[in-house]
């Protein structure tokens, strides 16, 4: 009888839960744990693209993030966001590279989305120049708190603050090369 109830009560809860883009055809399973909404790497992709260009000011030059990709890779439970970065000060000509960094993802109650927790950079090349190769310690401790900061202010994946759909969110977590956001009671 609780199973059938709480099917009853996600099953007429999907109009609210239309705020989330395609949730209808991303509905990933309807079970007694809640209904589980499949996010793609493409749509992540085109969230993030809302909050970017991404440019930090900082004592030592001025660093800009643009082009987001999110990539979700099969048997990894950890988001990969890559970007564009640049990167220019006084004294040197403006740099160009890419810039990958993975997370886990949390849903946080207070603002209704999802962010990236432990942010850690994967990856990182200037001018085709794999330049973890040669530093990867001095580029860390310098960037690490920026991408801590820009993680905590920028979120992966919205849900609508007005939707009654972020009330319900029981859990997010990153299977099978998706996001998987869980709604229940």
């Amino acid at each position: 009888m609780k199973k059938f109830l709480l099917i009853s009560i996600l099953a007429t809860s999907i109009p609210f839960l239309t705020s989330c883009s395609n949730v209808v055809q991303n509905i990933e399973n309807v079970s007694a744990k809640g209904l589980t909404l499949r996010v793609s790497a493409d749509e992540l992709s085109s969230r993030l693209e809302d909050d970017f260009p991404i440019v930090k000011n900082l004592p030592y030059g001025e660093v800009e993030l643009t082009n987001p990709k999110a990539i979700l890779k099969k048997g990894s439970d950890r988001i990969v966001t890559g970007t564009t970065i640049k990167y220019e000060n006084d004294n040197l000509p403006e740099q160009k590279g890419s810039l990958y960094i993975s997370g886990s993802p949390y849903f946080d109650a207070s603002t209704g989305n999802i962010f990236l927790r432990s942010p850690k950079i994967e990856k990182m090349s200037f001018n085709g120049v794999d330049l973890f190769d040669y530093v990867k310690k001095p580029i860390i401790d310098a960037l690490q708190p920026v991408i801590d900061n820009i993680f905590l202010q920028h979120p992966i994946y919205k849900v609508d603050r007005s939707s009654i759909a972020n009330s319900f969110i029981k859990s997010v977590s990153v299977d099978n090369g998706a996001l998987l956001i869980t709604f229940g009671l």
